[in-house]
């Protein structure tokens, strides 16, 4: 039986301001077209403008931890730790977002996926 190798577990340290773009990219216009379909302040708006609220927090997160990650800033080993901690929780915030859509042929399965781990080190 052939089956598909699991893809390799994404890590904190992996993700990028490129990967939150695309999770980002994928949702917004699908929130958009509900934000216009629906009534403002109906139920099915509200629930739209939640999420786009969400996303935008959780984006929000990562990509501000990203910056400090990729500048260095003199940050000491927790520090990193912590940011690459703030990495995870907001990925996992967008991952919460996005996976049900799984299964849409835009859908990135590789990539898409919640983190347990910080680095390497910590597997």
């Amino acid at each position: 039986m052939d089956t598909e190798p699991e893809p390799p577990a994404l890590l904190a340290a992996d993700v990028t301001p490129a990967d939150v773009g695309a999770i980002s990219a994928f949702l917004l216009p699908r929130i958009e077209r509900q934000l216009l379909a629906h009534r403002p302040g109906s139920p099915e708006w509200r629930f739209a403008y939640a999420l786009e609220s969400l996303l935008g927090e959780a984006a929000r997160t990562v990509r501000r931890h990203l910056e400090l990650l990729a500048d260095g800033d003199g940050r000491d080993e927790p520090g990193r730790a912590d940011s690459l901690r703030a990495v995870r929780a907001g990925w996992n915030r967008l991952w919460e977002i996005v996976h049900p859509w799984q299964g849409d042929e835009a859908y990135d399965e590789a990539r898409w996926q919640p983190i347990d781990h910080l680095d390497a080190a910590e597997r």
